[in-house]
């Protein structure tokens, strides 16, 4: 069986990808390597890792890494910083240097860091994959086709190259890979038509509105006429990528899989009864992972006697449900008292 904490020889030096370390962990792994890298971000404590490093006598370089999203690609400052530390932790390999590198389950932070140093390494993009499942095997199954992507798009920018980023918000929530059952996950959903072909856009937050895992957007042509068809329009800007049902399926349900627990996220939005009959449809592997139940907009409306409008953008329905819980919380408050 192999080792999930694999030295891998590259260059002149060697590389473990690994979950945060404890102590114990450090003491084992202290013979295999000389440096520590931690991607987590300073809300996670980095401080102590570089404390155990202080005690064991090894070097500790910091990332401060968030989460996994398209601002590691858009976000001109932080794109420079990441590809400026991996040159320096290629550098570091030649010079013989063995790293052990680290985010909090050395999955998605992980993942993307050690796809995108293979890569600049000069192997391919089938070759970086099969070397991950080698690495750390949980990385390839848990990290999502999204991200995936996502690392492409990063290492084609350090290659002069301009990739297509679709459309994303983080509405100044704390950016994550993952929220877990203890936070209610909602998976926010929306099917847009232009002509017969389908937009989907998706993300997930928590119930408190604290945190969210960025998602993204997919294109799929359809011949189906659902009843609300006609009231859900967009226009597509420039370039789009086609997939079909099962690569779309395949993309959302990794993307569930990867950022939140089996059967205890709902789906969530204005009218999303209608985005689930979609995903039945198209989908139903994706609905498999997700609660029978769902959070609709459509309802908070009805309640508080407004008309119910159409919404075309999942933020646009995120911001109005949480206005939604502020003003039932301020009222709850107000009866209290």
């Amino acid at each position: 069986m192999v080792s999930v904490h694999m030295s891998y020889i590259l260059f002149n030096g060697s590389l473990i990808a690994s979950e945060r370390p404890s102590l114990e962990l450090l003491k084992t792994l202290k013979r295999k390597c000389d440096m520590v890298i931690t991607l987590q971000s300073e809300t996670e404590s980095p401080e102590e890792i570089h404390q155990l490093c202080s005690e064991l006598k090894l070097n500790w370089l910091w990332i401060p890494i968030k989460a996994v999203n398209y601002f590691l690609i858009t976000d001109e400052n932080l794109y420079l910083y990441i590809f400026t530390s991996l040159q320096n932790i290629k550098y570091l390999l030649t010079q013989g240097t063995r790293i052990l590198i680290h985010c909090r389950s050395g999955v998605h932070r992980t993942g993307f860091i050690t796809y995108n140093l293979l890569r600049l390494t000069g192997l391919s993009h089938i070759n970086t994959i099969s070397l991950l499942l080698k690495i750390r095997p949980i990385i390839k199954k848990r990290f999502g086709l999204h991200r995936l992507e996502l690392s492409q798009m990063f290492y084609e920018k350090t290659q002069g190259l301009h990739p297509q980023i679709p459309y994303f918000e983080t509405l100044n929530f704390s950016e994550h890979d993952y929220i877990k059952t203890s936070l209610f996950p909602l998976f926010w959903v929306k099917v847009l038509y232009c002509a017969s072909i389908a937009k989907v856009s998706f993300c997930l937050t928590s119930c408190d509105f604290d945190r969210i895992v960025v998602g993204t957007e997919v294109y799929m042509k359809t011949d189906d006429e659902f009843i609300w068809k006609n009231q859900r329009n967009f226009m597509i800007k420039g370039n789009i990528k086609i997939r079909t049902a099962i690569e779309c399926e395949d993309i959302m349900r990794g993307y569930l899989k990867s950022s939140s627990p089996k059967k205890k996220t709902k789906i969530a939005g204005m009218c999303c009864f209608l985005d689930k009959e979609f995903i039945l449809k198209y989908m139903p592997k994706v609905l498999n992972r997700l609660d029978y139940k769902i959070v609709d907009l459509g309802t908070f409306e009805e309640i508080q006697g407004r008309e119910i409008c159409q919404t075309f953008s999942i933020y646009e329905d995120i911001i109005k449900y949480r206005n939604h819980v502020v003003d039932i919380l301020e009222k709850s408050s107000k009866i209290n008292k």
